[in-house]
This record gives structure tokens, sequence and C-alpha cells, in this order.
């Protein structure tokens, strides 16, 4: 089963497994605007998923101007506070990881471009203190991603990081329309078999949360053709630039209202002027 996707994971389980496996549904909600949000707990490792708190936010389609974009902006925007609320959010580091120069794998690098960054400004006293990475991947700096992080964090000190990447789906409606967040850890590589070293709380000794989209499902999972080769062959959306630079956008917008408790006006306006 390849998928990032807890929701996936649960529904392709028994209720009996499922409890057996220490995953249980805490809240499903329907709003308007086609939104829904799906909170799973994990209390026991299962799969490729550790224990922690995971929320889905699902919709049926990204709109393409940015006021179609706003519920769902406002909706994860809410959704990343009850995250923060738990979190120690003295000093933030939020953390874009994937490959820039592939268009399914570069959701994290989108996402940092459009964060508003206020670590090095230290007359806005009205703003929470946020840097922000870019550490790309193994194959084109020959570091490894936790290396990278994990150096930025030691030198730093943050109170709390916050990982965007890439996720892989079992269902080719999740790609881009599915965000997925949680405070247990997250596998850079992970969807796509080849997992490097996780990061999470224990490992970087601060808060952490994980937002992933999916962006990528493996090509055996859609078709009854049962060719080996299908194993290793992995397919995104057509428009997949436009998908992963509108799904950023969502997320670094719902992060910048989040963290500096922002209105949407008063983001751009930030946007604009740093």
């Amino acid at each position: 089963m390849n998928t990032e996707l807890i929701n996936e994971i649960y529904s392709q389980q028994s209720i009996e497994s499922s409890k057996e496996n220490h995953i249980e549904i805490v809240s499903t909600k329907n709003y308007s605007h086609n939104i829904s949000i799906e909170q799973y707990r994990i209390t026991k490792r299962y799969e490729n998923k550790d224990p922690g708190l995971y929320t889905i936010l699902n919709t049926h389609d990204i709109p393409f101007d940015i006021d179609s974009q706003k519920p769902i902006i406002t909706h994860l925007s809410h959704t990343l506070n009850s995250y923060l609320s738990k979190s120690n959010l003295e000093n933030i580091l939020i953390v874009g990881l994937g490959n820039r120069n592939i268009s399914a794998d570069s959701l994290g690098a989108k996402v940092v471009k459009n964060i508003i960054v206020t670590r090095h400004i230290e007359e806005i006293k009205s703003l929470r203190k946020v840097s922000a990475i870019i550490p790309s991947v193994l194959g084109l700096t020959g570091i490894e991603s936790f290396d990278i992080v994990s150096s930025v964090v030691e030198r730093i000190r943050p109170t709390l990081t916050i990982v965007i990447d890439s996720l892989c789906a079992s269902s080719y409606t999740r790609l881009g329309t599915s965000f997925q967040i949680n405070n247990s850890s997250i596998t850079p590589g992970g969807g796509v078999q080849n997992a490097r070293r996780k990061l999470d709380s224990k490992s970087l000794g601060c808060d952490f949360i994980s937002i992933g989209v999916p962006l990528v499902i493996y090509a055996n999972t859609f078709t009854s053709n049962q060719n080996e080769d299908f194993n290793n062959l992995i397919v995104t959306l057509k428009d997949i630039d436009e998908a992963s630079s509108i799904c950023a956008k969502i997320i670094a917008y719902s992060l910048n209202m989040a963290i500096h408790n922002l209105s949407f006006k008063d983001m751009k306006d930030y946007l604009n002027n740093l």
C-alpha cells in the first residue's frame, strides 16, 4: 500500500484491525465549499506512521483564483492554530523539503518563498520570530536533508520546527486536493521508496509539525496491468507545476495567518512590503 495519507491507511483496514493497529478517528466535519476535515490519532506505530495526531483537510478541487481559495486557506489556518496552540512559538523554523527542480517534489521550496520571514527584523515586534530554509535533496547537495536541518536547529535553537513536503497517495482523486498535518514525524522520500532519516521532535529536540500534500501516485494502484515495470512507475497531474504552486501558496498563506495571527488582508500586505 503506497500511501502516506492516514485516512487512506485507515480506510483500507477493517474497524477491528484499525483498533488492533491503534488507529482511531477523532472527528469528521463537513463544511461549505466542499471542504471536509478528518482527524485521526495513532497510539502505536503502524505501516509508515508514527504515533501522533493527524488532520486532513480535503476539498474536491483547488480553484485557481485567490478569492475562491480563501475558504480553504481559512479552514487550514484554523486547523494549524489547533496545533500551534500546543507548541512553543517563541522561535519558529520552517523547512521546505524536496527538490525544487522537480515540479511534483517542489512543494516545500515553493511554500518557503511565500513565508513571512522575520527573525532578522528586530523592529517588527508584532510578528513572531520566523526563519526558513530549503535544504534540497541528497542528490543535489551530497548532504542528507536531516543533517542540514539538524545543524541549523542546533545553531539557531528553534522552539518549533515546521516541515513541508510532497506526499504519495493511493487514490488519484487526492492529488493536490488533500492537506495533511501531523505532530509526529515526516520521512523525506518515504512515499517513493527512498526513505531517509526521519525528522521529528525527538531527533530535533523541539516541538514539531509536519504539513504535506499528495502530488504523486504509483501507477500500479489504478491500473489492472500487472506488468512489474508498473511497480516503479510514479505519475502525477498533467498540470503539476501549477497545482504545486497553488497548494504551496495555500499552505504558506495559512501558516502566515496562523503563526502571526493576521487577517488575510494584513498577511498579503506584509508579503508585499517585506
